[in-house]
């Protein structure tokens, strides 16, 4: 009987020891605090010095998810970005690089490549073409010019092009999961700008509308005007060159390329007529500019040469003529 009594009395103090030994063990004091901006860094530059990164020219890096882990100052990041195949120089892979990281430290990597989506939008679109066939949460840069910035009640503008328009969004990007995608600077940005957003375009959800465009980067391209004729021009890879010619449609002249030198090196996205300040079609015999859209594909030169002409009109010389050489670096 006296054992039994003092079995009953032991338990409940080794029960009071455990549990204080336990609650020790959990004091989130002992954990190297970090903030989800902090491991958010940890994991880019981790990222940048991969093998796969570094050695297989990686590009176009966008972090497209982020999760809070079930551990103390945890956090997982999803990465996706462009590499050369490692058995195919001429092709280019799709990465997926999913880095956690827990008190400051990547304590763990999934990385995985395969060739890019067919399916996915090639080049750069205009809106027109974007939202003609509309792919949805597949990565895409669109040209066009910008629109009620400033004057819409959320953190987007509208976006112009090809005769139609998107809402571009640069901040609160969240996903039905409540993950968002990190906001982007429009520092600099006025309406009329031209400009090359990369992003995705979106199906409906809690937090968006069919067809939100959610922008990754918001990038001018290099402007040039008529002065520029007969100059060298440089741009960087992947960049984009924006020509813009005083035009006149009703007149019947055009600006024509006449020649492209090198289209691997540089290729023609696209071209508009905008009367300054509209963005809406001009009224009739109203004279504007012609924006013509290039990018750079290829590290070289290529001279482009352009004519101001009636294009039904044979065997007359040109109005005007611009030409430029174009340096990708």
């Amino acid at each position: 009987m006296k054992f039994k009594h003092i079995v009953s009395f032991l338990i409940p103090i080794l029960i009071l020891i455990c549990s204080a030994g336990c609650i020790d063990d959990g004091d989130v004091s002992k954990f190297n605090e970090t903030i989800m901006e902090e491991s958010q860094q940890i994991a880019d530059d981790y990222v940048k010095k991969m093998h796969e990164y570094k050695d297989f020219d990686g590009r176009n890096l966008e972090l497209v998810e982020t999760l809070t882990a079930r551990c103390p100052y945890c956090w997982s990041f999803k990465y996706e970005f462009d590499m050369q195949s490692e058995k195919d120089i001429e092709v280019v892979d799709r990465a997926t690089a999913t880095i956690l990281v827990q008190e400051g430290k990547v304590v763990d990597v999934v990385f995985s490549a395969g060739m890019k989506d067919e399916k996915e939008p090639e080049g750069i679109l205009n809106v027109s073409k974007l939202l003609e066939d509309p792919v949805y949460n597949s990565k895409v840069g669109v040209y066009g010019r910008v629109d009620l910035l400033g004057e819409l009640f959320c953190p987007c503008f509208e976006l112009a092009s090809g005769g139609e328009r998107v809402q571009v969004w640069y901040g609160s990007m969240v996903e039905d999961n409540e993950t968002g995608m990190p906001p982007v600077s429009v520092e600099g940005l006025e309406n009329g700008n031209w400009v090359i957003v990369t992003g995705k375009l979106k199906t409906a959800g809690d937090h968006r509308s069919l067809n939100d465009f959610w922008a990754s980067t918001i990038e001018k391209p290099v402007s040039v005007d008529k002065s520029s004729g007969g100059r060298e021009v440089k741009v960087s890879l992947e960049k984009t060159l924006a020509v813009t010619l005083d035009s006149n449609p009703t007149t019947g002249f055009r600006w024509n390329l006449r020649e492209n030198s090198n289209e691997g090196v540089l290729q023609l996205v696209g071209n508009e007529f905008v009367i300054a300040g509209a963005i809406e079609p001009p009224p009739p015999g109203t004279g504007g500019k012609e924006v013509w859209i290039f990018e750079a594909r290829r590290r070289g030169a290529s001279k482009i040469s352009m004519e101001y002409i009636r294009l039904w009109e044979k065997d007359v010389e040109p109005a005007e003529t611009f030409g430029l050489t174009v340096l990708v670096e």
